[in-house]
């Protein structure tokens, strides 16, 4: 039945309600979402390429092996070329730091300066580059020659080692590598040629290892000693004492001669010292230990000559008589 106002009711229909985003804003989530675990993933990256990178640089390894020949020291006199007796020294610098860890390379450059040939341990680089190192500040002024040859390396520079610095001309050095378990404390010796006064002097400067490499080092460091031709000369800290039987069998080596004891008033040969002087085909004039304070080691030295020469030489300046009861 129509209704009375005659007109036809429209049939209304409700369409179910849709809960669907539109398309696009799907997509811009989706986007969204990659992007951000893009970023995370370059930032962890970068962070292990960072790490990766600082565990490279902090990690210590072995420097290179390294020689030369040919150096004349730029204050180098023709006549004290020539003169004998050879003055030798030893000194662990301890990284030119005083005991109370103050600098103290003037004070190093002080004990060093009256001599002709000298062994130098624990020198260090200078500088965040490492362009130069200990023994050539020290050798400046002097006009010393210098041979640094670094054991390890960290940070991507070389970090420490031994020097040799002469008042006398080298003909030739190479560094030989010592035996090594540890993977850090990296050891070498340098081995060099020095001309004086008509005779070539081979000299090795070496610093031991006072742990678990400690005896295949010395053992390794005396056989080459042993090989080289005399004239020869051992300067370095051995970091062991007169008692240790393997330093025991290499000083009754026929030919071999504690230098320091040989040549200074009793008591020297067994107070103790961990730095020596040996020498094979030379003659010990005088001896004795200097210690300024520059470091906490002290430094020996000896006057040596050729054999069947007679005295001569200056006396070093007289210092205090110290005690060795440490090992570095």
């Amino acid at each position: 039945m129509p209704p009375p106002d005659g007109r036809v009711p429209t049939l209304m229909t409700t369409a179910p309600h849709d809960n669907r985003q539109p398309a696009t804003t799907d997509k811009t989530s989706s986007a969204s979402a990659v992007a951000k675990r893009r970023r995370v993933f370059g930032w962890m990256l970068g962070a292990l390429i960072v790490a990766a990178v600082l565990a490279s640089g902090a990690d210590r390894r072995a420097a290179a092996p390294v020689a030369g020949q040919l150096l004349t020291p730029a204050g180098r006199q023709a006549a004290a070329a020539e003169t004998w007796p050879l003055r030798l020294a030893s000194f662990n610098i301890h990284g030119g730091r005083d005991e109370a860890g103050r600098p103290s390379l003037e004070d190093v450059r002080r004990t060093i300066v009256a001599t002709d040939v000298i062994g130098l341990n624990e020198v260090r680089t200078i500088g965040v580059a490492g362009l130069t190192d200990q023994a050539h500040e020290l050798a400046g002024p002097s006009g010393f020659g210098v041979v640094f040859a670094p054991a390890e390396v960290r940070w991507w520079r070389p970090r420490l080692g031994n020097a040799l610095l002469s008042n006398t001309a080298l003909r030739s050095w190479h560094t030989v590598p010592l035996h090594n378990t540890r993977g850090k404390a990296f050891r070498n010796a340098i081995v060099a040629q020095v001309e004086h006064g008509g005779l070539t002097v081979h000299v090795m400067v070496t610093h031991v290892d006072n742990y678990e490499d400690h005896e295949v080092q010395l053992n390794q460091v005396s056989e080459k000693f042993l090989e080289l031709p005399e004239p020869a000369v051992l300067l370095g800290d051995l970091n062991t004492r007169r008692d240790d039987p393997q330093l025991q069998r290499l000083l009754a080596q026929e030919g071999v001669v504690d230098a320091v004891a040989a040549g200074a008033p009793s008591g020297l040969a067994d107070d103790g010292r961990i730095d020596w002087i040996l020498v094979r085909g030379l003659d010990v004039v005088r001896s004795g230990v200097v210690d300024l304070g520059a470091s906490d080691h002290p430094c020996v030295w000896a006057d040596v000559q050729p054999r069947s020469q007679g005295e001569g030489g200056q006396e070093l300046a007289d210092a205090p008589r110290i005690e060795f009861d440490r090992r570095r």
